[in-house]
């Protein structure tokens, strides 16, 4: 691995889908490479370009926009002290989305974490918890994935299968969790594959 470069699967502009800052305009810098195996991921690992952090700023600050993401595949496998503090420098908004799982390596402003059943956790506080459900999660397995872990806020994400979102199975959890423990939890939609766009 060449230093300080980065694997990056792609970088382009959207709005955040999902979470807190829904509807933001933000650069999605997404990086290959991950220590999990989640059956839902649409990042295809296999497909990255080795890139320095000129060439990444140089391609981010094309965009009109003054928010960036890094996300992936799992961000943290990368010391991105160098790349966070850069962008920063620059005057970009950064942001992280994690699974937890990995220690932070990087200067961020704003940090989501979505963990994953049957892992530890290393990040131990953030912006907001957002846990991916579908019809077969409990009560159980997201009370033991949060248990760890403090937030400003936390969404149940309705994973999509073959077009469909099972948005009942995620209000019904919703219901239960803020019946029985006292992180309330809200209902996040990925508005951006409902609205057709990346």
């Amino acid at each position: 691995m060449l230093p300080n470069t980065y694997p990056v699967n792609e970088i382009f502009k959207s709005v955040q889908g999902e979470g807190f800052n829904l509807g933001r305009p933000v650069v999605f810098i997404r990086l290959s490479g991950c220590n999990l195996k989640c059956p839902w991921c649409d990042t295809d690992h296999t497909n990255h370009e080795r890139m320095t952090i000129k060439n990444i700023c140089d391609q981010v600050n094309k965009f009109n926009c003054s928010s960036i993401i890094i996300t992936g595949g799992e961000p943290c496998l990368y010391n991105l002290h160098k790349i966070t503090s850069e962008l920063q420098k620059l005057g970009y908004w950064v942001g992280l989305e994690t699974n937890g799982t990995l220690p932070l390596k990087g200067f961020f402003d704003y940090i989501t974490v979505s963990p994953k059943q049957d892992t530890n956790l290393s990040i131990f506080s953030a912006g907001e918890v957002r846990i991916a459900v579908d019809a077969s999660t409990t009560v159980e397995q997201i009370l033991n994935m949060v248990e760890q872990i403090t937030a400003h806020n936390y969404y149940l994400s309705p994973i999509e299968k073959d077009g469909d979102f099972n948005y009942l199975a995620a209000i019904n959890l919703i219901g239960e969790l803020n019946n029985c423990q006292t992180k309330p939890f809200r209902l996040s939609l990925q508005m951006h594959k409902l609205a057709g766009i990346k």
